[in-house]
């Protein structure tokens, strides 16, 4: 419904990063680290087909059950496999670990304290000379934790409401079961934003990370949510854990 930033909006960089790594055979297994969709997977599937090589290994991680869901309908539908698994990604964990972890806008939800345990699990999780590939907004000057002013969240149902009666999105569902449940989310929707570039880089580096990419856009963003409201920019960035190295522990 075009509701929130997905990472197709972002599918220039995702499979110029992926079809490129493909093309090189430097990835043979994916992580996806998050996803309320099956964009990313879509994406890496896109990128395949792009280097005109099969379908990479790949594992959907989510804590919930719902996404994971509709990345194995979405494998299924076009004849791959994938393996999902529900949990929380710090404890995941593989006795084979992987060329590439994908996400998107995944920092925001870690506080800032906890953000280096994840970083530091995703270093484990990687192969040396593997990389994490993702898309984070940076809010300089955000609170802590954000979450829907009361006037926000009527605007966000508004527009809900909205995009059922002009787009012709497909939802099973009427108005008010609809508003019923965007209501549910901005009730409960927290984020926790990154406050700078500099605290982006150096969450990775400090990790043992290389930082290969790290491209600043401060084009305003088009999702209706609380971060739209908040002055700030997205940073596109692979971060490569070097083929010698030791991860920092996690703090």
């Amino acid at each position: 419904m075009h509701l929130v930033s997905t990472p197709w909006r972002e599918s220039e960089f995702y499979l110029d990063v992926l079809a490129k790594r493909l093309a090189g055979r430097e990835i043979e297994s994916v992580l996806v680290s998050g996803t309320s969709d099956y964009a990313m997977l879509a994406l890496v599937h896109e990128a395949s087909l792009r280097a005109g090589l099969r379908m990479p290994r790949c594992v959907v991680n989510d804590a919930c059950p719902t996404p994971l869901r509709l990345n194995a309908w979405y494998a299924d539908r076009h004849g791959f496999a994938v393996q999902t698994r529900a949990g929380n990604i710090l404890d995941f964990d593989i006795s084979e670990p992987f060329d590439v972890v994908c996400t998107h806008a995944f920092l925001g939800n870690f506080p800032a304290e906890r953000r280096r345990a994840l970083v530091s699990h995703w270093y484990r999780l990687l192969k040396p000379g593997g990389c994490v590939v993702s898309i984070n907004r940076v809010r300089p000057g955000a609170p802590s934790t954000i979450g829907f002013t009361a006037a926000q969240a009527v605007a966000f149902r508004e527009k809900a409401l909205a995009a059922l009666r002009e787009t012709g999105v497909p939802v099973d569902m009427d108005e008010k079961s609809l508003a019923e449940a965007v209501d549910r989310y901005t009730s409960t929707y927290v984020s926790h934003p990154v406050s700078s570039e500099t605290e982006l880089a150096s969450l990775f580096t400090d990790c043992g990370f290389q930082m290969e990419r790290f491209d600043v856009d401060d084009s305003r963003p088009q999702s209706g949510g609380p971060s739209s409201s908040v002055s700030g920019t997205r940073v596109r960035f692979v971060a490569r854990r070097p083929v010698h190295g030791q991860p920092a522990s996690p703090a």
